[in-house]
């Protein structure tokens, strides 16, 4: 049920920035939308699973990827990796060895840019303002 919810929420919030955008509402962002909705669904429920059986670092950094930073940081990276590099699947070793290339920065691995990475993380920034981090009283 979850993931339902989350795809149509992921193609109606894609079909928004089609619209905004001026730019027609293809199968492709309907595609990516969808997908989007169930990468953070997944990741969601895969993190809050996995740290139930956790202790120290990893339950924190499982912690860390189920708020809006890590949301939209893993989101943005995972939709932006497969618009950008068309599918593609990424560069293997072999092929970097063979080039001899030094890497420098991560752009040779990924096809996202750094600068809409940081972008998803200061739009992360207004949502976290929504989130509770206190227990609900309940008073009968």
């Amino acid at each position: 049920m979850d993931f339902t919810f989350n795809a149509a929420a992921g193609v109606a919030a894609a079909a928004t920035g089609a619209h905004v955008n001026g730019s027609a509402l293809t199968t492709e962002v309907v595609r990516l939308g969808a997908l989007a909705g169930l990468i953070s669904s997944g990741i969601v429920n895969f993190c809050s699973f996995v740290t139930g059986f956790t202790k120290g670092t990893l339950q924190f950094g499982l912690t860390i990827c189920m708020t809006s930073f890590g949301l939209s940081f893993l989101v943005v990276f995972a939709i932006g990796q497969r618009a950008l590099d068309e599918g593609k699947p990424w560069r293997s070793f072999q092929t970097i060895i063979t080039q001899s290339l030094i890497i420098t920065n991560s752009s040779f691995f990924f096809a996202v840019p750094d600068a809409i990475l940081i972008g998803s993380l200061a739009a992360a920034a207004p949502l976290i303002g929504g989130v509770r981090c206190t227990r609900p009283e309940i008073r009968i």
